[in-house]
């Protein structure tokens, strides 16, 4: 997914009203990004993180993708912070760092439930076509293995959370 439009994650509209009805009654949110390996999380997340959603300026949102989490410093520069953890922390070494004005918290991961055991949305992406996930994975270089086809529900079962979207990319 080289050409990424805007009418391709046109959920995005609804899910700006459900983040909006949610920071009513919270002060930061976080929406969990899942799927399995080559859909296109990270895409999405960079998509997220360069262009905002909705009403959400790119200022009000940071995304965390494996593990590392990109900070702009005073609107200029990009500071990347990596914190990784083998056990569940709820994402607790990122969010010391957070400035108060990022509302909302993208966490892109295959294994999400490794580290959160909440959070207030869950977007699954799933690809329409297998085999083009396979050719995806190829070309980054990765070598198939079992945990290519590991399923992504696991998220869903093991996070607890108020709403939950399947978008086929």
């Amino acid at each position: 997914m080289k050409n990424i439009k805007n009418n391709n994650y046109s959920f995005l509209t609804e899910l700006s009203k459900i983040c909006e009805q949610l920071l009513k009654t919270k002060d930061r949110i976080i929406v969990c990004v899942t799927g399995k390996s080559g859909v296109g999380k990270s895409t999405f997340g960079k998509y997220v993180r360069k262009n905002g959603f909705g009403k959400f300026s790119k200022y009000k949102i940071s995304v965390i993708d494996d593990s590392v989490m990109s900070l702009d410093l005073f609107y200029l520069f990009n500071k990347r912070v990596r914190a990784k953890s083998k056990v569940r922390d709820e994402l607790k070494p990122f969010f010391e760092r957070l400035p108060n004005r990022k509302k909302i918290v993208f966490y892109v991961n295959t294994t999400p439930e490794r580290r959160l055991s909440c959070s207030d949305l869950i977007i699954n992406l799933v690809l329409k076509d297998e085999d083009e996930r396979i050719v995806r994975l190829k070309k980054r270089g990765e070598s198939i293995c079992e945990a290519h086809f590991i399923d992504s529900a696991n998220a869903r079962k093991n996070i607890s959370h108020e709403y939950f979207f399947e978008f086929q990319v």
